[in-house]
């Protein structure tokens, strides 16, 4: 059986919230609460959850409009009731209930300024609700009786067949004749039958202007709620019929948000720390690329260096490997395919794949080249060695001595054949 987290918002920003938790049948399934907002959040587990709003601040009216549904009801509801109202039109809500046998369409017109704050009250609890209603408009209707709720200093007031409406109480035997709950005239008042509702933390102050209306009415019943009126606000969730269902006021620009726009934000910090994920990721790509270019550029200048090295004659290194081509084919013997090129070859791969060593000088005689190597360590300048010896030459170090921080090498190659 569905459950439902009924929340009721406070009249003033500085007065506690207060929230039960029923069961399809509209029965309270544990005691009542109050506190900050916040606390509410802890008891939604799945369930329904329920706005109620102080219908004081909520006009509930049934104007005759042209149109029967639709976006078009929507345009014309605030010119239907502009003369009514005393704030601007413009500056107001409107929200639309269900038609009823009664004439004229249930509206309920509250100002934009107000929604927007229960709203922001809302959000700020972490709370998202299904259904927003004015608490005026969960107030019970009996056709043989006329309805009367007496909290703080309203009094709320339904007759039977008509709109709920709220009204200051006091004094209470004048108010409840402008609400229609007592006819002026004695004759139709005592065919009236009264139900009164009264929290029980105030009863004391209402006992006696409530027990003086005995003599107007025909018959006058009192409840007395231990726990005030928002149990009995909560049963009517789960009693009212499909014609009589309160005004819900997250319609328009406050309609509750469906597929994307409602699942965002339970998916925004999960969005936005894998936004920060792809950036770091991307950043620490873009970092390694500009490493490996900065390499290569390292190693083309330490490959260009060999060159010159080896042909101090060439005046630019856009001919520098012709050049050398063309000298060694110049000391090659008939049977040898390889030379001084292809160690040069060799070790320009070793050095792309070691970076952290440089060439500090180098001289070739008699088909074998003679480097000076400078490394961080002696691994670096073995590394080199082994590179160069997996290319198919005869490689070896020679020896290696301590300069500060570097290590110097000197390597051999031989260029006169693969072993």
């Amino acid at each position: 059986m569905s459950e439902t987290l009924v929340i009721r918002l406070p009249a003033a920003a500085d007065d506690a919230a207060a929230w039960v938790v029923t069961d399809g049948l509209g029965q309270r399934i544990a005691g009542m609460q109050r506190g900050p907002l916040s606390l509410a959040a802890a008891m939604v587990s799945n369930r329904r959850v329920v706005a109620l709003v102080p219908g004081s601040d909520v006009l509930l009216t049934e104007p005759e409009l042209p149109v029967r549904g639709g976006s078009r009801l929507q345009q014309v509801v605030p010119f239907a009731l502009e003369d009514s109202l005393a704030d601007d039109v413009e500056s107001m809500h409107f929200a639309v209930g269900r038609r009823t046998a009664r004439p004229g369409t249930p509206v309920a017109a509250v100002a934009s300024e107000r929604m927007r704050d229960w709203v922001a009250q809302i959000a700020g609890a972490g709370l998202r609700v299904d259904a927003m209603h004015a608490d005026t408009s969960l107030l019970p209707a009996n056709p043989g009786q006329i309805v009367v709720a007496l909290e703080g200093s309203l009094l709320r007031v339904r007759r039977p067949d008509a709109l709920p409406v709220t009204l200051p109480a006091s004094p209470l035997a004048d108010a409840l004749t402008i609400a229609g709950a007592l006819d002026p005239d004695p004759a139709i008042a005592s065919t009236q039958h009264l139900l009164v509702y009264a929290p029980q933390s105030e009863w004391g102050a209402w006992q006696a202007e409530t027990e003086a209306l005995v003599e107007r009415c025909a018959t006058l019943r009192v409840q007395i709620l231990p726990d005030g009126l928002l149990p009995l606000f909560a049963q009517q969730l789960a009693c009212e019929t499909v014609d009589e269902q309160p005004i819900n006021l997250l319609q328009g620009a406050f309609g509750r948000q469906t597929g994307f726009a409602a699942n965002w934000s339970a998916w925004r910090t999960s969005t936005v720390l894998a936004g920060v994920l792809l950036v770091t990721h991307l950043a620490a790509e873009g970092l390694e690329l500009w490493r490996l270019k900065s390499a290569e550029r390292k190693n083309l200048l330490a490959i260009e260096q060999v060159f010159h090295q080896a042909l101090p004659e060439a005046r630019n290194s856009a001919n520098a490997r012709q050049q050398m081509e063309g000298r060694l084919g110049l000391a090659r013997s008939g049977s040898s395919k390889t030379g001084l090129l292809e160690s040069l070859g060799a070790l320009g791969g070793a050095l792309t794949q070691v970076p952290s060593t440089s060439l500090s000088s180098m001289s070739y005689r008699d088909t074998i080249l003679d480097l000076k190597l400078s490394a961080p360590d002696v691994a670096s300048l073995d590394q080199i060695t082994r590179l160069v010896t997996q290319r198919g030459f005869t490689a070896s170090l020679e020896g290696t001595n301590q300069q500060g921080a570097q290590f110097e090498g000197r390597l051999q190659i031989r260029t006169g054949g693969k072993s």
